[in-house]
């Protein structure tokens, strides 16, 4: 099977919530066979790029209704119907982004034409996802 990689830039509000105006960030999305079950958002920022892989199911299901918990939820917006909200708190500190709806959604379903839904398996190598996290066996 060739493998296929999809990418997309939209832009992402930082809201920060302390009174500080909100920050728009260039906003790289990803989607790579190899890894057929992550969309990962790499955001532009001047000092340095970062990364967050997101579950595409966690992506998806985002966009219609709150989904996940603990350190990352996403929900449609309720203050802006044509935005989606992500949430991200670590060791109790939070940040709140949000995107358009209408650019997240036609990316995830583009990734969903690449690698339909149920058919993730047939595009990972397994044998290399064990020697990953399998020590060596001689």
């Amino acid at each position: 099977m060739d493998h296929v990689v999809a990418r997309t830039t939209t832009t992402v509000r930082l809201h920060t919530g302390d009174g500080l105006p909100v920050r728009e960030i260039d906003t790289q999305l990803r989607y790579d066979s190899r890894d057929p079950l992550v969309i990962s958002f790499v955001f532009l920022l001047h000092e340095q790029n970062v990364l967050w892989a997101l579950g595409r199911d966690l992506v998806a299901a985002g966009l219609i209704a709150p989904a996940g918990y603990g350190d990352v939820v996403l929900r449609p917006d309720d203050q802006d119907p044509g935005r989606v909200e992500f949430w991200f708190t670590d060791g109790g500190e939070g940040s709140k982004l949000s995107a358009p709806l209408s650019e997240i959604a036609a990316f995830v379903d583009r990734t969903h034409e690449l690698v339909p839904m149920g058919e993730e398996w047939l595009w990972l190598d397994l044998d290399a996802e064990l020697a990953k996290v399998l020590p060596a066996v001689e």
